[in-house]
């Protein structure tokens, strides 16, 4: 349950921007992407963002910067 807590607001950023997300994955350090979301727009496309850093480490704002990249581009 503290988790569903600590992580609600990346997932409202996520639902901010259109995106619902499916899943998580968490990679160790050795990886180039230390998490990846699968997320799904509101047409139905599954994207995969890979963020460089775990969510909690970086603010709501940051979080939302980088998925609008990665969705963008």
């Amino acid at each position: 349950m503290a988790n569903t807590r600590k992580y609600k607001i990346y997932r409202e950023v996520l639902s901010k921007l259109g995106l619902e997300q499916l899943d998580v994955y968490r990679y160790p350090k050795s990886s180039d992407a230390r998490e990846v979301i699968r997320a799904r727009d509101r047409s139905g496309r599954l994207l995969l963002i890979k963020l460089p850093r775990f969510r909690e480490e970086m603010s709501p704002e940051e979080f939302e910067e980088l998925v609008k990249r990665q969705v963008s581009g």
